[in-house]
């Protein structure tokens, strides 16, 4: 029973860091769909911006002409047929997309990634704990001693984020 348990362990701490890795290739995977839509949001945004600039600008030139009888009729046209476009265009994405807002979409962006990372850390948590178990059952009497006589596994050590750690002057064992 104890040799079982402590493969059991084992086997979670392995299952474990499968969580992990399933975690990191989720973000590895989401990450550039993600700046994807983000940048096509943003390229977007910046024809709509310019087309809208240089509609205003043909207006601002007609409207600014002293007697509107002199007014340019090709250059209204033009402007009106560039404004018409960019309405229609803009109608039929705003009914795919009702919020066009890109700093929407950079929200969205960072929520998600943020709740990848969240998932990755509890991933790591999971694992971390599973790992603790494992080795205080194979140190501990009487699994130590079924251990040393059995197929032997060793002491498996934690996630460790150095970096993180650096940053922290607490140190549990000095």
């Amino acid at each position: 029973m104890t040799y079982n348990r402590i493969v059991r362990d084992f086997n979670r701490v392995e299952q474990g860091w499968a969580g992990v890795l399933v975690q990191e290739r989720q973000i590895l995977r989401t990450l550039p769909a993600l700046f994807e839509q983000v940048s096509s949001y943003q390229q977007y945004e910046r024809d709509i911006q310019e087309r809208l600039t240089k509609m205003r600008t043909a207006f601002d030139r007609i409207s600014n002409e002293r007697i509107p009888s002199e007014a340019d009729g090709a250059a209204l046209q033009e402007a009106q047929r560039a404004g018409e476009e960019v309405v229609r265009e803009l109608r039929l994405t705003v009914e795919n997309y009702p919020e066009l807002k890109f700093s929407e979409v950079v929200r969205s962006y960072m929520r998600e990634l943020s709740k990848l990372e969240d998932n990755l850390a509890a991933a790591l948590r999971l694992f971390n704990a599973q790992v603790a178990a494992f080795n205080s059952r194979i140190e501990t009497f009487p699994s130590n001693l079924v251990n040393a006589i059995s197929p032997c596994r060793s002491r498996i050590q934690v996630f460790f984020d150095s970096e993180a750690s650096s940053s922290f002057e607490y140190r549990p064992n000095p």
